[in-house]
């Protein structure tokens, strides 16, 4: 049985929208995302990613993309496994939103 070691929710449409260290994600066997695409939205994509630390300046590697495909639509994304940071960020702005994140850290067993 999964047991939820963090749950956040956002409604931001650019840039980054967290960052979470290894505090948690050292504990982590899955996180989840969701994204809630509004009705009127017209574009948006959010990218899952990773770095050696919370700080690294230069360019994260991409664990899941969260596209958006359609108005009014759920999209998901899952990174299994621990990990030393992970950012949410926009890479493509939402048009027209909003656009509702969700995001569980968790743990199995």
């Amino acid at each position: 049985m999964a047991r939820p070691l963090h749950n956040e929710k956002f409604t931001a449409l650019s840039g980054v929208l967290q960052t979470y260290n290894d505090t948690l994600g050292g504990h982590a066997d899955y996180t989840m995302v969701t994204v809630e695409f509004g009705a009127a939205t017209s574009a948006g994509t959010l990218l899952i990613e990773a770095a050696n630390s919370p700080s690294y300046g230069g360019t994260w590697a991409t664990l899941a993309t969260i596209a958006w495909a359609a108005a009014d639509t759920i999209k998901t994304g899952l990174v299994t496994g621990p990990w030393k940071a992970l950012r949410l960020r926009w890479s493509i702005s939402v048009a027209n939103g909003p656009a509702n994140v969700d995001i569980q850290i968790g743990k199995s067993g």
